[in-house]
């Protein structure tokens, strides 16, 4: 895959199948707990949130992987998934099913690891068919088409937004990353989730010298941002 047809592919199983074998697996699993929070009431209970938040946490070294892959298992056991748990049930049943076998197909090194392929192709194809249900307006194919182009777009433009360039993020220059209004505004950006307030990082940044351009485009873009975020990581100095 070209930096054009990257850049505009809409298919994010495609994007995913594309990926470099040296993405970080946190990359991996940060876009996975994006896409289960696209599912939106589905994925509210207790044990599905706890699950969402341990992964979140392991993934940027604020929680050991025991812990995640414990609550992984309660999940799963709760939800109790076999062969076929996902057969023969109705999709608002089938959508936390569908999250927790996202979130297992990325594995983990006690949780079994999997690569980049037809697992984790297979359970993202899943997580779509339960966003083109809940999306869909009405009950015709072409109502479920419409809807599954739009999640797809959107899973496409977060996937983007958590790996960035194609050719890697260039490294912002120390005098920008220790100002200490970018690093105020980045703190209050991820402790509070808070990516409506990434116009304003970018205008800090770029009032401390930054002049990467593509970074700071990034930063006001319109696009989804979620954790993981290429630029936030950047200024993070995370992968």
């Amino acid at each position: 895959m070209t930096d054009a047809e990257w850049a505009d592919c809409d298919d994010p199983k495609a994007l995913l199948g594309d990926l470099p074998s040296t993405l970080p697996r946190r990359k991996i699993l940060l876009f996975a707990v994006a896409c289960c929070r696209r599912l939106g009431t589905a994925v509210t209970g207790p044990e599905l949130q706890r699950l969402l938040a341990s992964a979140e946490a392991f993934a940027d070294g604020d929680a050991d992987e025991d812990h995640y892959a414990e609550e992984l298992h309660l999940a799963r056991v709760i939800h109790s998934i076999g062969n076929n748990a996902l057969k023969g049930r109705n999709h608002r049943d089938r959508a936390p099913l569908a999250a927790i076998e996202l979130l297992a197909a990325v594995g983990g090194q006690r949780i079994g690891l999997n690569p980049v392929g037809i697992r984790l192709s297979r359970t993202l194809e899943e997580v779509l068919l339960q966003l083109a249900h809940q999306g869909k307006q009405g009950n015709t194919l072409s109502a479920y088409g419409d809807a599954r182009g739009r999640e797809e777009r959107y899973l496409a433009v977060v996937l983007r937004d958590v790996v960035g360039p194609r050719g890697g993020a260039a490294d912002v220059p120390a005098l920008a990353r220790d100002d200490r209004t970018v690093v105020g505004l980045l703190a209050g950006v991820v402790a509070d989730a808070a990516y409506d307030r990434l116009p304003i990082l970018a205008d800090a940044l770029e009032d401390a010298g930054c002049a990467d351009a593509e970074l700071v485009r990034h930063l006001r873009g319109p696009e989804p941002h979620v954790r993981g975020c290429w630029a936030v990581d950047v200024l993070r100095g995370r992968g």
